[in-house]
């Protein structure tokens, strides 16, 4: 028996450890919401929006290795936060994110 790729489970447990310590990766990091669609359905969406220390919005996506549009997926965010970043304020209220926070 073939076992196919196991990916999808990999990224969840990745998840569930990377999203409990946010802090330990930047400190002030924290989680604010979890799946957001950046890219109009096309790439699927990213692990999470998160707050940083000066309250600027922070996308969590997580890679894994041989991820073939992850690029794609790096550029989307950006474009998105480019397109709607200080809108991101009254989408997201318990975020509590700073108006013009890069």
């Amino acid at each position: 028996m073939i076992r196919g790729p196991v990916l999808p489970q990999l990224r969840e447990r990745l998840w569930t450890l990377v999203a409990n310590h946010l802090d330990s990766i930047e400190s002030g990091l924290t989680l604010v919401m979890k799946d957001l669609d950046c890219s109009d359905g096309q790439l699927g969406p990213i692990e999470g929006v998160a707050r940083d220390a000066s309250g600027a919005p922070v996308l969590v996506l997580l890679a894994a290795e041989g991820e073939a549009q992850l690029a794609a997926k790096v550029l989307a965010e950006r474009e998105f936060l480019d397109r709607v970043g200080d809108s991101l304020i009254t989408a997201i209220p318990e975020g509590n994110f700073c108006v013009g926070a890069p």
